[in-house]
């Protein structure tokens, strides 16, 4: 059985420790019990933007990933396939380059 990620939404919250302004935790809600991942201030790297950042990708990435899927659907349909093999940039190139995103958000 393959193990599932905590579910998003996620969020950001400040923390601190022993040492002042450590850095930012991911939590799953606006509680502590349910904290993901810190993410701190070691060798000044900006702990706020990581986690920010890891948040936006994984509160996005499902939803990015179904789009990304529709699109490939559209693109390897025969009609749009055949319309686009005249065109400077055929429909194949943007669905090959599809496939590997897909492949690569699910782990391939």
């Amino acid at each position: 059985m393959t193990q599932q990620h905590t579910p998003v939404p996620w969020v950001t919250k400040p923390f601190s420790g022993k040492y002042k302004n450590e850095g930012f935790c991911i939590n799953a809600t606006d509680e502590d019990a349910t904290r993901i991942a810190d993410v701190t201030n070691h060798y000044y790297v900006p702990s706020e933007a990581n986690a920010r950042f890891i948040v936006r990708a994984c509160n996005a990435h499902e939803e990015l990933l179904a789009v990304l899927e529709l699109a490939l659907r559209y693109l390897e349909h025969p009609d749009v396939l055949a319309v686009t093999q005249r065109m400077a940039l055929p429909g194949s190139v943007p669905a090959d380059r599809a496939r590997a995103a897909i492949a690569k958000a699910k782990g391939g």
